[in-house]
């Protein structure tokens, strides 16, 4: 969320968040409880704050509406670990980690030996304020191209959908939009997909030809 949208949840009669939270998420920033990532070309407004303490993540998810004492045999933990959302939550907990080894990813794409900056974009719409679309990891490289990644988690090998395909358009799209207005120079669009084990080979991988990171490249490759 940006200042602003957390300050509405709090007070939805402020349109701008105040001097005193802003203040409040730099500490909380500096402690690591909280990161913030800027907009690609908009960084000195409209960044996204997301909460970064894994313990904390978990500890709201999970912990913070339970009571230990309720969980005789260990059901509670039992039916966690076979439910959809704890599937789910696995999936945010990879973009989480990804998100953290941002350095990693860049290497493994081979964008060592070149500038390439990471950011964030996401757009709305105009009319009704709503987020049309958006990119949680992407490299504005110094060869005027940027590549947009997507995080997808599964326990075996990722295979590329049609849905995924065209949600890839659409972003490419948006960012060209954005890129427009904010007077950009238009850029080469690349893709990645991030996956713990590597993505099927299909006429939607064909399509999009996109570069591949791996779980172990977070771990294994040299910044």
């Amino acid at each position: 969320m940006t200042a602003d949208e957390i300050n509405g949840a709090f007070d939805p009669g402020s349109p701008k968040a105040s001097g005193t939270l802003v203040q409040i998420l730099a500490n909380l920033c500096a402690c690591g409880f909280v990161a913030k990532r800027a907009p690609l070309f908009r960084e000195r407004r409209g960044s996204l704050y997301t909460i970064s303490d894994e313990f904390t993540l978990f500890y709201l998810k999970w912990m913070a509406a339970h009571r230990a004492g309720d969980d005789a045999g260990g059901v509670y933990a039992q039916a966690i670990a076979s439910s959809q959302g704890y599937r789910s939550w696995r999936g945010f907990a990879f973009e989480m980690l990804c998100l953290k080894h941002h350095q990693q990813i860049r290497s493994a794409l081979g964008l060592r030996g070149i500038s390439a900056v990471p950011g964030v974009f996401y757009a709305y719409d105009l009319e009704t304020g709503k987020r049309t679309a958006r990119v949680d990891l992407l490299f504005d490289r110094a060869d005027r191209t940027i590549t947009l990644c997507e995080i997808k988690y599964r326990d075996s090998e990722y295979e590329i959908t049609k849905a995924d395909c065209d949600a890839v358009k659409r972003r490419v799209a948006a960012l060209r939009d954005y890129l427009r207005t904010n007077r950009v120079a238009d850029r080469n669009m690349a893709v990645a997909f991030i996956t713990p084990f590597g993505v099927k080979r299909n006429k939607h991988f064909n399509e999009l030809q996109p570069a591949v990171v791996h779980l172990e490249d977070l771990v294994s490759t040299r910044i």
